[in-house]
Protein backbone atom coordinates (compact mmCIF):
# COMPACT_ATOMS: atom_id res chain seq x y z
CA UNK A 1 0.00 0.00 0.00
CA UNK A 2 1.62 3.42 -0.88
CA UNK A 3 1.25 4.78 2.29
CA UNK A 4 1.85 3.97 6.21
CA UNK A 5 -1.26 3.01 8.56
CA UNK A 6 -1.73 3.11 12.54
CA UNK A 7 -4.77 1.22 13.78
CA UNK A 8 -5.16 2.17 17.58
CA UNK A 9 -8.13 0.11 18.59
CA UNK A 10 -10.82 2.06 16.52
CA UNK A 11 -8.84 4.78 15.03
CA UNK A 12 -7.63 4.23 11.94
CA UNK A 13 -4.77 6.62 10.47
CA UNK A 14 -3.29 6.46 7.04
CA UNK A 15 -1.46 8.88 5.51
CA UNK A 16 -1.40 8.48 1.85
CA UNK A 17 0.98 8.95 -0.67
CA UNK A 18 -1.24 8.04 -3.65
CA UNK A 19 -4.09 5.35 -3.67
CA UNK A 20 -3.91 2.89 -6.01
CA UNK A 21 -6.49 0.78 -7.21
CA UNK A 22 -6.11 -2.39 -5.02
CA UNK A 23 -5.71 -0.01 -2.17
CA UNK A 24 -9.58 0.85 -2.22
CA UNK A 25 -10.33 -3.13 -1.10
CA UNK A 26 -7.27 -3.36 1.46
CA UNK A 27 -8.20 -0.75 3.24
CA UNK A 28 -11.99 -1.50 3.45
CA UNK A 29 -11.23 -5.33 4.28
CA UNK A 30 -9.32 -3.20 7.52
CA UNK A 31 -11.93 -0.99 8.12
CA UNK A 32 -14.35 -3.75 8.09
CA UNK A 33 -11.96 -6.12 10.17
CA UNK A 34 -11.62 -2.96 13.09
CA UNK A 35 -15.30 -2.49 13.35
CA UNK A 36 -15.95 -6.08 14.01
CA UNK A 37 -13.12 -6.34 16.42
CA UNK A 38 -13.92 -3.73 18.31
CA UNK A 39 -17.70 -3.34 17.90
CA UNK A 40 -17.41 0.21 17.39
CA UNK A 41 -17.45 2.52 14.10
CA UNK A 42 -14.13 3.61 12.56
CA UNK A 43 -12.76 7.11 12.88
CA UNK A 44 -10.98 7.01 9.40
CA UNK A 45 -8.35 9.58 9.58
CA UNK A 46 -6.34 9.99 5.66
CA UNK A 47 -3.67 12.17 5.75
CA UNK A 48 -2.09 14.18 2.71
CA UNK A 49 1.20 16.01 2.72
CA UNK A 50 2.96 18.19 0.20
CA UNK A 51 4.08 14.17 -1.53
CA UNK A 52 0.81 13.59 -2.48
CA UNK A 53 -0.59 12.79 -5.73
CA UNK A 54 -4.12 12.52 -6.64
CA UNK A 55 -5.38 9.02 -7.74
CA UNK A 56 -6.30 8.43 -11.21
CA UNK A 57 -10.12 8.48 -12.46
CA UNK A 58 -10.12 4.95 -12.36
CA UNK A 59 -9.46 4.67 -8.94
CA UNK A 60 -11.66 7.65 -8.16
CA UNK A 61 -14.75 5.62 -9.54
CA UNK A 62 -14.14 2.31 -7.38
CA UNK A 63 -14.11 4.98 -4.46
CA UNK A 64 -17.28 6.37 -5.80
CA UNK A 65 -18.81 3.13 -6.13
CA UNK A 66 -17.64 1.36 -2.60
CA UNK A 67 -18.31 4.83 -0.61
CA UNK A 68 -21.83 3.51 0.67
CA UNK A 69 -20.41 0.38 2.07
CA UNK A 70 -16.84 2.44 3.45
CA UNK A 71 -19.50 5.00 5.42
CA UNK A 72 -21.76 2.13 6.94
CA UNK A 73 -18.05 1.06 9.00
CA UNK A 74 -16.95 4.39 9.78
CA UNK A 75 -18.12 7.06 12.13
CA UNK A 76 -16.56 10.00 10.83
CA UNK A 77 -14.22 10.38 7.38
CA UNK A 78 -11.74 12.77 7.88
CA UNK A 79 -9.69 14.21 5.00
CA UNK A 80 -6.73 16.09 7.08
CA UNK A 81 -4.80 17.71 3.64
CA UNK A 82 -1.89 19.08 5.91
CA UNK A 83 0.00 19.89 2.42
CA UNK A 84 0.99 23.63 1.68
CA UNK A 85 0.77 26.55 -0.80
CA UNK A 86 -1.91 27.35 -3.50
CA UNK A 87 -2.50 24.04 -5.12
CA UNK A 88 -3.38 22.52 -1.74
CA UNK A 89 -5.73 25.30 -0.46
CA UNK A 90 -7.32 24.91 -3.75
CA UNK A 91 -7.94 21.47 -2.84
CA UNK A 92 -8.95 21.78 0.55
CA UNK A 93 -11.85 24.39 -1.25
CA UNK A 94 -12.97 22.83 -3.91
CA UNK A 95 -13.37 19.62 -1.80
CA UNK A 96 -15.30 21.14 0.82
CA UNK A 97 -17.31 23.05 -1.83
CA UNK A 98 -18.03 19.46 -3.43
CA UNK A 99 -18.86 18.26 -0.51
CA UNK A 100 -21.77 20.71 0.26
CA UNK A 101 -22.83 20.49 -3.09
CA UNK A 102 -23.39 17.09 -1.83
CA UNK A 103 -24.96 17.62 0.91
CA UNK A 104 -27.60 20.04 -0.48
CA UNK A 105 -28.36 17.28 -2.79
CA UNK A 106 -29.19 15.15 0.05
CA UNK A 107 -26.63 12.18 -1.04
CA UNK A 108 -26.32 10.30 1.83
CA UNK A 109 -23.40 10.29 4.56
CA UNK A 110 -21.59 13.26 3.67
CA UNK A 111 -22.08 14.97 6.92
CA UNK A 112 -19.94 12.31 8.31
CA UNK A 113 -16.77 13.77 5.78
CA UNK A 114 -14.89 16.16 7.21
CA UNK A 115 -11.93 18.42 5.76
CA UNK A 116 -9.12 19.83 7.88
CA UNK A 117 -5.93 21.05 7.36
CA UNK A 118 -4.32 19.84 10.19
CA UNK A 119 -4.01 16.99 12.53
CA UNK A 120 -4.97 18.49 15.31
CA UNK A 121 -7.81 19.20 14.68
CA UNK A 122 -9.11 15.76 14.51
CA UNK A 123 -7.46 15.09 18.11
CA UNK A 124 -9.61 17.76 19.37
CA UNK A 125 -13.09 16.81 17.88
CA UNK A 126 -12.65 13.35 18.39
CA UNK A 127 -11.39 13.81 22.16
CA UNK A 128 -13.87 12.31 24.04
CA UNK A 129 -13.69 8.93 21.59
CA UNK A 130 -9.85 8.27 21.22
CA UNK A 131 -9.08 5.13 22.87
CA UNK A 132 -5.44 6.57 23.88
CA UNK A 133 -4.53 9.67 25.63
CA UNK A 134 -3.18 12.29 22.64
CA UNK A 135 0.63 11.62 23.77
CA UNK A 136 1.07 8.31 22.58
CA UNK A 137 -1.36 8.73 19.79
CA UNK A 138 0.99 11.35 18.03
CA UNK A 139 4.34 9.15 19.54
CA UNK A 140 3.15 5.95 17.70
CA UNK A 141 1.95 8.21 14.58
CA UNK A 142 5.53 10.06 14.50
CA UNK A 143 6.99 6.66 14.79
CA UNK A 144 5.13 5.55 11.89
CA UNK A 145 5.93 8.16 9.69
CA UNK A 146 2.31 9.48 9.29
CA UNK A 147 3.35 12.90 10.62
CA UNK A 148 6.33 13.99 9.51
CA UNK A 149 6.38 18.02 11.61
CA UNK A 150 5.62 18.81 14.98
CA UNK A 151 1.86 18.91 16.30
CA UNK A 152 1.07 21.84 18.23
CA UNK A 153 -2.07 21.14 20.92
Amino acid sequence: MPGQSVTLEHLFMIRWDTIEYRDVGIILRELRGIREKTGRPVIYVAIQDDDYREPSAEVKQVFKRLFPELMKLVKRDYVVIRATGMEASIQRSLLKAMIIAGRIARIPDLDRVVVLDTFEEVLRREAAELPAPVSEILTELRQKGLLRSKVNL
